[in-house]
């Protein structure tokens, strides 16, 4: 799959766990989709904070047997 690929997100709009996030995204005044973004987002904003720098890949990018982790970094 390209990076560039947009991601959709499916969830069931049932159960405890659904409510719960529908009541929070109620009270911050977003959709549940946008919510549910927004939690990817900080998640990854603070994974970004704690993983190794070669790390910054998907896995499945690192093991292609063309990676060149030089050419990929962020200047």
């Amino acid at each position: 799959m390209p990076i560039n690929e947009p991601i959709v997100l499916k969830f069931q709009r049932t159960g405890s766990s659904y409510a719960r996030a529908n009541e929070v995204a109620s009270w911050m005044g977003l959709t549940i989709e946008a919510y549910l973004l927004k939690c990817i987002e900080d998640g990854h904003k603070l994974h970004q904070t704690r993983m190794a720098e070669e790390l910054e890949l998907p896995a499945c990018l690192r093991r292609q047997k063309d990676y060149a982790p030089t050419l990929l970094r962020k200047t």
